[in-house]
């Protein structure tokens, strides 16, 4: 049965469409990205890459034959298919797109500074979402797998305190970035830098239009 149901599953056809749906939800995501960047809020851009980017991971994995995994293994698992495939660049770009800047002892500290915060954001995905963030995913920091852990924070809680607080922006205001300086460092976005969000923007177009080559 798993090999007839893996046939059918990488049948051309089906990633085709596995990827095309992934690339055009990257294309909405990198819209939203370009347009906060162009209205002058390059961490709150950087804050939507980032979710741009998770669809960009899906796409990859299946262009390349890879049944996608669970978000709390993405760096793990995506690094070690980029060194199997000969695809670092794909990891590098990742990698600089979360911009894993914080040691184990270092995330441990902000996000126990902050977690009333993140509680309290992610929230909206249910009376259970802290549990789940804290047993889940880790929210002391101690499996060993720092950068796949801030990978699922640096993802969900900024979405979520779009989507769920309708908060706007505000990574971008200097003053509400001082009033929650703890979680700003936590989720890396403390540092306004244009030039930096521009070219993130770029290669992350360009990794996409050569995604986009392998269906061709």
């Amino acid at each position: 049965f798993k090999a007839s149901f893996d046939r059918c599953l990488f049948h051309p056809e089906v990633v085709a469409a596995k990827a095309q749906r992934a690339l055009a939800a990257f294309d909405n995501e990198l819209a939203i990205a370009q347009a906060d960047h162009d209205a002058g809020k390059p961490l709150t851009a950087l804050a939507q890459l980032r979710s741009a980017f998770n669809h960009l991971i899906l796409a990859f994995y299946w262009l390349h034959g890879i049944l996608p995994r669970s978000q709390n293994r993405t760096e793990p698992l995506l690094r070690e298919n980029c060194r199997r495939l000969g695809e670092l660049e794909f990891y590098r770009l990742f990698c600089d797109v979360y911009d894993f800047n914080l040691t184990a002892p270092q995330a441990r500290r902000l996000l126990a500074a902050c977690r009333t915060e993140v509680n309290d954001i992610v929230s909206g995905f249910g009376a259970a979402a802290a549990d789940f963030f804290y047993h889940a995913v880790d929210g002391e920091f101690r499996w060993g797998q720092t950068k796949g852990i801030l990978t699922v924070y640096r993802l969900y809680v900024p979405l979520c305190l779009r989507r769920f607080k309708h908060q706007e922006g505000v990574f971008d205001d200097p003053d509400w970035r001082r009033a929650h300086r703890d979680l700003c460092a936590f989720l890396g976005l403390n540092r306004p830098d244009r030039a930096h969000t521009a070219d993130l923007l770029s290669r992350v177009r360009l990794a996409r239009s050569e995604l986009a080559a392998r269906q061709r």
